[in-house]
C-alpha cells in the first residue's frame, strides 16, 4: 500500500474513532418534592409522590428511580400528569426500578413539552418496605 492510501484509511479510522455528540434540546430541575409514606400492616409501603419538573426548552421526558434493596419489589406503579399526556416505560433490575415519563402536550402524543413546570404523581408499593423488630421499627426506604 502507498502512503497515500495509508493516509486516508488513518483518517477515516480516526474520524470513526470520535465519539458523537447531539445537541441538547432541554434540560429539567426538580424545585418540589411532596412524599406521603404509608405503612400497610404487612409491611409494605404505599408511597405518593408529588414531583414538580421546571423544563426548560424542550425534553421527551422525565426520569424517576426508585433503589430496592434485598429482596424489596416495586409493584402498584401509577403515573398522573395533570394538564398533560403522557407514556410510562419501566424497566426492572435486582438494584432498581427505572421510570421513563414521556411527556406530550397533545392527546396524539406528537409534541413534546417545552419550557413548562410539570407535576408529576407517581404512587407505587414497596413489598417489604418496612420492618418489624421487637423494641423498634426500620423504614426500608430510600429515596
Amino acid at each position: 500500500m502507498n502512503a497515500k492510501k495509508l493516509a486516508i484509511i488513518f483518517m477515516i479510522l480516526m474520524m470513526l474513532s470520535v465519539p458523537i455528540t447531539f445537541a441538547k434540546d432541554g434540560d429539567y430541575t426538580v424545585p418540589s418534592v411532596i412524599k406521603d409514606i404509608t405503612v400497610e400492616k404487612d409491611g409494605s409501603t404505599v408511597i405518593t409522590e408529588k414531583i414538580v419538573y421546571d423544563i426548560e426548552g424542550s425534553v421527551n421526558g422525565v426520569f424517576r428511580d426508585i433503589p430496592i434493596t434485598g429482596n424489596q419489589s416495586v409493584r402498584n406503579i401509577s403515573v398522573q400528569t395533570p394538564g398533560y399526556y403522557h407514556k410510562l416505560d419501566i424497566e426492572r433490575n435486582t438494584t432498581d426500578v427505572k421510570m421513563k415519563v414521556w411527556l406530550y402536550t397533545d392527546e396524539a402524543k406528537t409534541q413534546k413539552t417545552n419550557n413548562a413546570k410539570v407535576e408529576v404523581t407517581y404512587k407505587y408499593t414497596i413489598t417489604k418496605g418496612f420492618k418489624i423488630y421487637n423494641d423498634i421499627a426500620e423504614l426500608q426506604y430510600m429515596t
